[in-house]
């Protein structure tokens, strides 16, 4: 899908600006479903790139 690589960029790197401002649903959204730890904008798009291609990475999110 043509554009889909550049979606995901700028869906990282709206979470990371809104993260960086402390955004609490920003942040709980990101710590619950891809990862607690703080990531740049190219990691945090691989990330999301692999969540939504179904894959998962329990141990770097928070667990409810």
């Amino acid at each position: 899908m043509p554009g889909a690589g550049t979606d995901v960029a700028a869906f990282a790197r709206h979470l990371v600006d809104e993260a960086a401002r402390s955004d609490v649903d920003h942040v709980m959204w990101l710590n619950r479903n891809v990862t607690k730890r703080r990531v740049d904008v190219d990691e945090l798009a691989r990330l999301l790139a692999a969540r939504a291609a179904g894959e998962t990475s329990n141990e770097e999110r928070v667990k409810r």
